[in-house]
């Protein structure tokens, strides 16, 4: 665990100086992928560690968005049966996918690679 949060934070420092060296000189700058720490301060995060969804629960409004941060040593495909919303592709380690919800209910869903690891969010 210690050297995922490590390696997250490496990823941050990184995207962070590339961001800096990247937007040095342009009038306009380009949008750039928001790094871990700053999603994680600005919208609900559920986080994956290889063998739990944490939280396992969660609520939000219709209309927000939630991110998916795999922060396991693998890869992560995470899927609904109860609503596409939150079928995803493949995740890769250390990265994150945001998906906005609008359909109200609670939904299930689960680690395509251990069906077993589910977890729920319920749409308000």
């Amino acid at each position: 665990m210690q050297k995922a949060i490590i390696g997250v934070v490496a990823v941050v420092i990184i995207l962070g100086a590339v961001a800096l060296v990247t937007q040095a000189g342009k009038s306009k700058p380009a949008p750039t992928p928001t790094p871990a720490a700053a999603v994680q301060a600005a919208q609900p995060i559920v986080r994956y560690n290889g063998s739990a969804f944490a939280p396992a629960e969660y609520t939000v409004k219709a209309g927000s968005k939630l991110v998916f941060l795999n922060i396991s040593d693998n890869p992560v495909t995470i899927s609904s049966a109860d609503n596409a919303e939150l079928n995803m592709g493949e995740i890769p380690v250390h990265a994150s996918h945001t998906v906005t919800l609008t359909k109200t209910g609670t939904w299930t869903y689960h680690s395509e690679q251990n069906p077993a690891q589910t977890a729920k969010v319920t749409v308000q």
